[in-house]
């Protein structure tokens, strides 16, 4: 079994019911122990200014499969959670996206791992420096922590507010 990082995120509707069942459906295919970060709300970045903010967290557990396995039973909890895809950037019920996946570096059509907005997401950042912060992010020989002490300071104004379970 190998350790992997999901970030999960929603801007539709009742957004802590969306995260909820998110969890729920993830903790059904990742073994344990899963770690939960805070749960944070954050501005929209690089979609339209009037959409919601996002409620998002990140996730972490073991897998026995492979990424594409892994990134299939994503997609199909995003789809029994509602996410229609389509438009690019368009709000959404449920973003599952697969950050790391052991220290693999997975460059497909399909799925890149490390995530590529990884270092450039604040919430990552402080997600996975709450629940992981010796791990290394592959790739770049730095831990999540030290890549949170060094984020751009484009990424630290990105706006975010930590929120009670």
């Amino acid at each position: 079994m190998i350790s992997v990082f999901l970030s999960l995120g929603t801007n539709m509707g009742r957004r802590r019911r969306y995260i909820d069942k998110m969890i729920a459906l993830v903790s059904g295919f990742l073994y344990k122990p899963i770690k939960i970060s805070r749960l944070m709300e954050t501005e929209p970045v690089g979609v339209s200014a009037e959409q919601q903010w996002f409620l998002n967290c990140i996730v972490s557990g073991k897998y026995d499969g492979t990424p594409e396995e892994l990134l299939a039973e994503c997609l199909g909890a995003e789809q029994k959670l509602g996410r229609v895809r389509g438009k690019q950037f368009a709000p959404r019920t449920a973003d599952i996206d697969v950050l790391m996946f052991g220290n693999r570096r997975i460059g497909r059509k399909t799925l890149t791992v490390p995530h590529p907005c990884i270092l450039a997401r604040r919430f990552c950042l402080e997600g996975l420096r709450e629940i992981a912060p010796r791990t290394k992010i592959a790739g770049t020989g730095l831990t999540c922590d030290q890549h949170y002490r060094r984020m751009p300071q484009r990424v630290r104004v990105q706006k975010i507010r930590f929120l009670a379970w």
